[in-house]
């Protein structure tokens, strides 16, 4: 949904137009491991940081577009952040992916995916085990080397912003 250049702020080194290209190429590459054909990749560019800010005018266009790809792609599951993440922009995409869904018309099974829930939540202090009703944990065996291996094409999320050239 962003164009991952919210990161790395301040960094010297390193543009902010720089850092969106490294995310974008990380994410072309991760996907092709996973077998997704590029016609299939669509980019919504929205700026990283920010998706809490947008305009009610800005917030419908993007629900729109995000309708349109469930509209064509007319898929079974769509996979989307925790509604409460502890991120403004995983927040912020759940509530428009809810929307673009039913704006869609289409029929899915959503499942949320926790990032920052409970790194972000201080040993479980703040914490509501509300939060994770219905959570349950997903056998990937059979596709836990792939998945491995295209985590790991995203260095400028693990690595310092430096080591990218190498």
């Amino acid at each position: 949904v962003t164009d991952g250049g919210g990161s790395h702020r301040g960094h010297a080194k390193i543009t902010r137009s720089e850092i969106v290209q490294i995310r974008r190429q990380e994410a072309l590459t991760a996907l092709k491991i996973l077998g997704v054909e590029s016609k299939d990749i669509h980019f919504l560019d929205k700026c990283d940081g920010a998706l809490s800010k947008m305009t009610e005018t800005e917030q419908q266009q993007t629900i729109e577009e995000m309708a349109q790809l469930l509209r064509s792609f007319q898929p079974q599951e769509v996979y989307v952040t925790h509604k409460q993440d502890r991120s403004q922009d995983h927040e912020m995409t759940y509530q428009l992916v809810k929307a673009a869904i039913t704006k869609a018309e289409v029929t899915v099974e959503l499942w949320q995916y926790a990032i920052w829930l409970l790194w972000k939540s201080l040993l479980f202090q703040s914490l509501n085990f509300d939060e994770l009703v219905g959570a349950h944990r997903v056998a990937i065996h059979q596709v836990q080397s792939k998945k491995k291996q295209a985590i790991e094409t995203y260095r400028s999320q693990y690595l310092p912003i430096d080591a990218e050239s190498s």
